[in-house]
């Protein structure tokens, strides 16, 4: 069982990247970040690791549900940050994504 769980992890790592680059003065310094509550902030970091987990590297499904569940937020909170946080990411084929986390999953990709 060892040599099957650590060919599987091999094959895991081998295929995408398990953590992507945090640039913190970027983030703070952001003015729509720093406009953002906490919860906010909380969200978006959670949308972003999530979409970098995806079989689909750093996209989500564009489905309000589904998003308002990755960042844990109550029905009346997403209906109030949902405009916020998602300022952050673009749409494409009924998917969203983060320009800057594309552009950082590329670079590993080099």
């Amino acid at each position: 069982m060892r040599g099957f769980q650590g060919k599987f992890l091999f094959n895991l790592i081998m295929e995408k990247s398990p953590a992507f680059r945090f640039y913190p003065q970027d983030f703070i310094s952001s003015l729509d970040v720093q406009m953002m509550s906490g919860k906010e902030v909380g969200a978006y970091i959670l949308l972003l690791a999530n979409s970098w987990i995806q079989e689909e590297q750093c996209f989500l499904p564009d489905d309000v549900e589904v998003l308002r569940k990755i960042a844990r937020m109550t029905k009346e909170e997403w209906n109030v940050s949902a405009i916020i946080v998602l300022k952050k990411f673009e749409k494409k084929d009924g998917k969203i994504y983060n320009k800057r986390l594309v552009t950082e999953f590329k670079i590993q990709q080099e």
